[in-house]
């Protein structure tokens, strides 16, 4: 009996002192969605209530007094860089997220401590942000329930979705500046070793139509470690040619055309009519047709932009061209073109 009330006493100590609660299937069960815009994560993490019949807003869960937007422990939501809420800006990092229901306007409350339990311990002291946002009427949801409702390449709305409410919240991001300052940081690693880092960057800021002088400088690196390329002097003299160096770019474009292979060439003209500028896409496919006329490619794609150009006649001429020394697995599409055409 000694040596077995030791043992009892060991045995109880352990458990004691060790994790004692199972992991068990909760009422209200875990959730958590995310999204990216640009580059910018932003997710929430939630415990998810039903309505189970009960009245919810101004009983269950009461106006006017502060509620953990969620059950059980604390609605967090985190952004991986800084946002804005309804106009207003908050740092990158983690958030306790609280609201206060009203009848017409609620108050959404983002709290620097996010590790309490619900909201019992909520301190007005610890806000970090507080915004107010207009509720509107939604289709019954008997599950509580976050949802990104709208988005666009610059900015989401979060929404609140339960009972017949949804509360929505605008979050924006400033997603040209911070992917410039990640490009940035991202060029003192690896990337920085290839071309196409470098151009990336570059054309990245083209196509945004920002930072030409960084951009520029960016592009010369990349035609330093693959000198000749047409696809990244193409971009130079766009750069060169956005920022109003009008000459600089015509004498690089000039040197490229005179000197481009028939693959460069069908793709500046495929970028042409893409950029709808289909007569100057048309000039370049006619020159590649000079330059390579016993390519089935160049005809094909000469017809196509005569096509989309609307001079079905001259098409129809150019794919009849292209079928002659068409590989198989072409003959069938050039033909169906024909027959509409015809």
């Amino acid at each position: 009996m000694k040596y077995l009330s030791s043992g009892l006493f060991l045995i109880l100590s352990f458990v004691g002192s060790a994790q004692t609660t199972l992991t068990l299937p909760r009422e209200s069960q875990y959730a958590s969605i995310t999204q990216r815009v640009g580059i910018t994560d932003i997710t929430v993490v939630y415990h998810s209530p039903a309505v189970k019949g009960r009245k919810i807003f101004g009983s269950l869960v009461p106006y006017d007094n502060w509620w953990r937007a969620g059950a059980n422990e604390n609605t967090t939501i985190s952004f991986s860089h800084e946002v804005s809420i309804e106009k207003q800006k908050i740092p990158a990092g983690i958030y306790g997220l609280h609201m206060i229901p009203g009848t017409d306007m609620w108050t959404i409350i983002f709290s620097n401590n996010h590790t309490s339990w619900g909201s019992f311990f909520y301190k007005k002291e610890e806000d970090a942000l507080r915004v107010l946002v207009k509720p509107q009427a939604h289709g019954f949801s008997e599950w509580l329930t976050y949802s990104f409702v709208e988005k666009s390449a610059t900015s989401t709305k979060l929404s609140l979705i339960w009972d017949k409410l949804e509360v929505p919240i605008l979050i924006e991001v400033d997603v040209k500046n911070i992917v410039l300052a990640n490009i940035r940081n991202e060029l003192r690693g690896t990337p920085a070793f290839t071309w196409q880092g470098w151009f990336d960057a570059a054309n990245f800021c083209f196509e945004n139509k920002i930072n030409y002088e960084e951009a520029q400088h960016w592009i010369e690196k990349a035609n330093k470690m693959k000198p000749g390329d047409f696809t990244i002097l193409r971009l130079k003299a766009s750069l060169l040619e956005a920022s109003g160096n009008l000459k600089g770019a015509e004498i690089i474009m000039k040197d490229l055309i005179a000197n481009a292979k028939e693959a460069d060439l069908n793709a500046y003209g495929y970028e042409l009519l893409a950029d709808g500028k289909n007569q100057e896409a048309i000039g370049i496919f006619n020159l590649n047709v000079k330059r390579h006329s016993k390519s089935w490619n160049v005809y094909d794609s000469l017809a196509e932009a005569l096509e989309k150009s609307g001079d079905k006649a001259a098409a129809l001429k150019q794919y009849e061209l292209a079928l002659k020394n068409a590989p198989e697995d072409q003959k069938k599409r050039i033909e169906q073109r024909i027959l509409v055409l015809k």
